[in-house]
């Protein structure tokens, strides 16, 4: 058990704003079958100089997994570690969301079916957004929604079992940061406390350089596509 909260009272935060990949103008579409990953991998090899990353993702480095998928991998891959003909796979749906060389994927797990045999809307809600630029995932994102606070600090105990004790509190009661400045990885905890019976939490596992290329490029992309 990993305690955070030394000499500190949990804060009362409301509701956070938890995810925040900018999708402004681009259109939800179920994948279906390789033509999406194909038309992502032939986008990112068309990115100018101007919005290559300043450096590559590292093959090796124990942050960049989690939930089957790793930083670095392609579409193609993720297709196959959650693959989802026209969309649907075994206990959850996946889409995506494209613009050009940069592509959001969306895997949401299907919610449990209680005693009548429908799906309970009152169970927790999982979601991975799972950011690509030039075909390469550089931004993994892992989402849950409805937990209450014994699950929020499950959740939080296996992150540190993972990533380690070297974290920052970077939101007072609210969010834990790691950070390798070496190979630029951030690492960020988020949690609404809201209410400790109904709470969210998320795991960002970024590649900052990546990162700081795609908001370049997505600008670019937002300016040339204005309606």
């Amino acid at each position: 058990m990993h305690n955070r909260w030394p000499g500190l009272a949990r804060a009362f935060l409301g509701t956070l704003v938890l995810c925040a990949l900018a999708t402004a103008g681009c259109d939800d579409k179920a994948e279906t079958g390789g033509a999406a990953d194909d038309s992502a991998s032939q986008a990112g090899s068309a990115v100018g100089a101007e919005f290559q990353p300043a450096r590559p993702i590292p093959n090796m480095h124990p942050w960049l997994s989690w939930a089957r998928l790793r930083l670095g991998m392609s579409s193609f891959d993720l297709s196959q570690a959650y693959n989802a003909p026209e969309g649907r796979g075994d206990g959850f749906i996946r889409v995506s969301q494209n613009f050009g060389a940069a592509v959001n994927q969306f895997i949401t797990f299907d919610r449990p079916v209680n005693e009548a045999g429908e799906k309970d809307e009152d169970a927790p809600l999982r979601k991975l957004v799972c950011a690509f630029y030039r075909d390469e995932l550089f931004r993994l994102i892992d989402r849950r929604e409805g937990i209450d606070a014994a699950a929020v600090e499950v959740f939080f105990n296996e992150c540190a079992e993972k990533f380690g004790d070297g974290y920052l509190e970077t939101l007072g009661g609210a969010q834990w940061t790691w950070r390798d400045e070496e190979e630029d990885i951030t690492v960020t905890f988020t949690q609404d406390n809201a209410s400790e019976k109904l709470m969210t939490a998320q795991l960002e596992i970024t590649h900052m350089p990546s990162w700081r290329a795609w908001q370049a490029y997505n600008r670019d992309w937002a300016a040339k596509h204005e309606q």
